[in-house]
């Protein structure tokens, strides 16, 4: 949605459901959706990256100091990025 007028901008279908919120860092956006974690240019909403988790993403990716967190249900935590 535009910031300034709450108009949509764009959507993106991902191949399961969405359970977490999605998170913004720098022109980017992470959300779980399924058994993938998606990293989605924010100006226009195109794949830019894609985790197979093999099992459901249904927890909110935290992200701090350059590092992307996420949970999945059967347990597991990821770590990606390069840090400050």
């Amino acid at each position: 949605m535009d910031r300034k007028t709450g108009e949509l901008r764009w959507t993106f279908r991902t191949k399961g459901k969405v359970e977490s919120s999605p998170v913004i860092a720098g022109k980017m956006v992470f959300a779980g959706g399924g058994g993938n974690l998606y990293g989605l240019n924010l100006a226009d909403g195109k794949e830019a990256w894609r985790f197979e988790a093999g099992s459901a993403v249904n927890a909110s990716p935290a992200i701090a100091r350059g590092w992307l967190v996420i949970g999945t249900g059967d347990g597991a935590l990821y770590c990606f990025g390069k840090g400050e």
